[in-house]
């Protein structure tokens, strides 16, 4: 069963390593550099963008004598540039693991089985950019993975595999993106048994109910302080580090949010959204419905605890903004 890799990611890192311990037979991997260029559905240009998950995963490669090739679409490298190349492999399949680019067809029919992914949803829910990110957002209990086959829309091929991830009150970012690779290594090793054995089962996705999220960007992590407690708590644990963070600005300082306390019942005050209020030995910051305890910052690329921060800062009584 030849492997051709595509991806750029830790997740990829961790998937690339898993196939190889496996025993499983990789022909050559293709990676994106960490910065790299993108254009958005709907967008007629496209935007750079810095890979805050990147792994180097070149150096993995190298360590197993696997040919790497990088994907760059600023200097036409794009994929299709390689596509006597990937023809010369004779691969059986092309896993694509933590990739930004479009596969398209030319390149997909090369391997006699096509291209196939792990989202890190359950298709047709969270197709596009961000799975974990937005689903984390917008308070869901559970997310999941999904193997399928790529087709040329957005996440939207027949799919192998799915199974069900429970998001725990107290997950952030890092704790789910941990709980998503282990269950898609697993995933992973089982299909690629069945696919070499003619085993495997496609089932076609319903193309209605396919919705795309876009990729997000640092820039998307500006705190709206008008939201509830419970939003913003969401809102921050979905960006924590290994991400940018979430951040908001105090005057005239970016402040980043690594992490505040789950809601539960608020302290009330009469202060104005956005508001840095001291109740006792504690700082907190006025929501739309109420206080929210903030417990460790980024300023300037050091942390700290928020109350350290407001008393070194004299932030008591200053008012977070968009600018």
């Amino acid at each position: 069963m030849r492997i051709i890799f595509l991806g750029a990611t830790k997740f990829s890192e961790q998937m690339l390593q898993h196939l190889l311990e496996g025993g499983f037979e990789v022909s050559a991997v293709f990676m994106i550099p960490q910065s790299f260029d993108l254009k958005k559905k709907g967008e007629s240009t496209a935007s750079s963008y810095q890979n805050s998950n990147y792994a180097d995963i070149e150096s993995v490669a190298a360590e197993h004598d696997i040919p790497c090739y990088a994907v760059d679409s600023r200097d036409g490298r794009r994929l299709d540039a390689y596509r006597e190349t990937i023809r010369a492999l004779q691969a059986d399949v092309i896993m694509v693991l933590g990739w930004y680019y479009m596969v398209p067809r030319s390149i997909r029919d090369l391997a006699r089985l096509g291209a196939y992914g792990i989202h890190a949803s359950l298709l047709p829910r969270y197709a596009g950019g961000s799975p974990l990110v937005w689903a984390l957002i917008n308070g869901e209990q559970t997310t999941g993975i999904t193997m399928f086959k790529f087709e040329d829309g957005v996440d939207d091929g027949d799919i192998l595999a799915q199974k069900e991830i429970p998001i725990d009150p107290d997950d952030d970012i890092a704790t789910l993106y941990g709980k998503v690779t282990e269950a898609s290594k697993a995933m992973l090793a089982e299909q690629l048994v069945l696919m070499a054995e003619g085993r495997h089962v496609l089932t076609p996705q319903d193309a209605s109910k396919i919705v795309p999220f876009p990729i997000r960007t640092p820039d998307d992590g500006l705190m709206d302080w008008n939201k509830a407690a419970l939003e913003l708590y969401n809102f921050v644990r979905a960006q924590t580090k290994p991400y940018p963070c979430a951040f908001s600005f105090l005057g005239g300082t970016r402040v980043k949010f690594v992490s505040i306390q789950r809601p539960g019942e608020l302290p009330t005050s009469a202060a104005r959204t956005g508001e840095v209020v001291r109740l006792g030995s504690r700082c907190y910051v006025k929501a739309s419905d109420g206080l929210v305890l903030p417990l460790v910052v980024e300023v300037d690329g050091r942390e700290l605890s928020f109350d350290e921060y407001c008393s070194a800062s004299n932030a008591c009584g200053s008012i977070f903004k968009n600018q």
